[in-house]
């Protein structure tokens, strides 16, 4: 059984579970621990695009497939241009995503990537078990990325959903500015809800077009069809284009306790875990960031979750996702103010988590109404009833 042993278990070969994969195995501190990564698929498909901001240049930029530092937000009354210096609007195709990483964690001699369907963990007090379609394993640490049966069925928390259909399209004219990406165009949109286009452009025939909606409720996929042709055709101008690649996918933004599942021998991470910041839907740097807290927590022999939330910006987050839940058209309403009234810069840090006070307060404060006070309420009622 020595052999099915190992320091560390990895459920699941996606975002969250190769960057720890990967951060584990460059770190000096775990170079005599045996690691091991299980999934039951380790094809590497193009279905997927991961985009962050950063300031400075690092390994992600060996595989960013574009980058920005221009942006706009554009609806039906108004349209901001923004420089993003510092900083760089970046983006990653999943297929160079793991193209990179796969082939470093082949190398690593403490490192096993397992090709099989994980089933079920069970832990005592000196060891995780891990059993698979075709083996049983033991750990002393396990993070987990599979989704819990509780989030899908629990009507308890807040749930806006980040779900959008995006097409890599390449049109027969110029049609794009490729030094400029826009962030939210709200000037064609789903009645009565927070739906933007989001067009990332590569050249100036070919951009990631992709309709996108943050909402409680979701929609046929023919809606997101209609709105992209009508889209393309109307404020991209191309009546003729070809069809490149699609992806669609579906992003929980919600209050949600992912901590609960939290023990001092397992840990969730990625979506199953709450990495996903719930006012915005972004996961890349956000996992990146939790990821090096939990490689800190295991050198400073504290539990494996120290440190990774912030009960402030999970208060910011509760109020944020209530007024979107209950009053869904007025994302538009709330977007224009954050860009309006802030400097993009300013954004970024309130989404990073790393603002300082004066700042914070000032961002908090541009999106004063009489629905984020209701909210406000309903939070402080709800933190009265526990």
């Amino acid at each position: 059984m020595k052999e099915n042993h190992f320091d560390y278990i990895i459920i699941g070969a996606g975002m969250s579970g190769l960057q720890l994969a990967l951060k584990l195995s460059e770190d000096i501190f775990f170079q005599d621990k045996k690691i091991a990564v299980i999934d039951s698929e380790w094809e590497q498909k193009n279905d997927k695009t991961w985009c962050f901001w950063e300031k400075d240049t690092t390994h992600w930029d060996n595989i960013a497939y574009k980058s920005w530092r221009k942006g706009e937000f554009l609806s039906k009354k108004r349209r901001l241009c923004f420089d993003l210096s510092p900083y760089y609007y970046k983006m990653i195709r999943s297929e160079d995503f793991y193209s990179y990483i796969v082939p470093i964690l082949n190398a690593r001699h403490n490192l096993t990537l397992i090709k099989e369907t994980f089933i079920k963990w069970k832990e005592n007090q000196k060891e995780v078990i891990v059993t698979t379609d075709k083996s049983v394993y033991i750990s002393d640490f396990l993070f987990d990325s599979s989704s819990s049966q509780d989030f899908k069925t629990d009507t308890q928390y807040i749930k806006v959903w980040q779900h959008f259909k995006g097409i890599e399209i390449e049109t027969n004219e110029p049609c794009f500015n490729p030094d400029v990406f826009r962030m939210m165009d709200y000037r064609l949109s789903y009645p009565k809800s927070t739906s933007f286009m989001y067009v990332l452009p590569f050249n100036p025939q070919k951009a990631l077009v992709e309709f996108t909606f943050f909402s409680p409720f979701f929609v046929d996929e023919k809606v997101y069809d209609e709105y992209l042709e009508n889209y393309i055709r109307k404020y991209i101008k191309s009546e003729k284009y070809q069809i490149i690649r699609m992806e669609k996918g579906v992003i929980p933004m919600t209050t949600f306790p992912f901590n609960r599942y939290n023990t001092n021998r397992c840990l969730k991470i990625g979506t199953a875990g709450g990495w996903v910041k719930p006012s915005s839907g972004y996961a890349f740097k956000n996992t990146e960031k939790r990821i090096l807290q939990v490689l800190k927590n295991i050198k400073e022999g504290k539990t494996l979750s120290e440190g990774l939330f912030s009960k402030k910006y999970q208060f910011y987050d509760d109020i944020f996702l209530r007024v979107l839940c209950e009053n869904n058209e007025l994302g538009v309403w709330i977007f224009e103010q954050f860009y309006f009234k802030n400097k993009i810069q300013d954004m970024f840090l309130y989404l990073d988590e790393e603002i300082n006070l004066e700042k914070d307060i000032r961002i908090m404060s541009s999106l004063f109404s009489r629905d984020f006070l209701n909210a406000f309420m309903k939070y402080i009622m709800k933190g009265k009833r526990k």
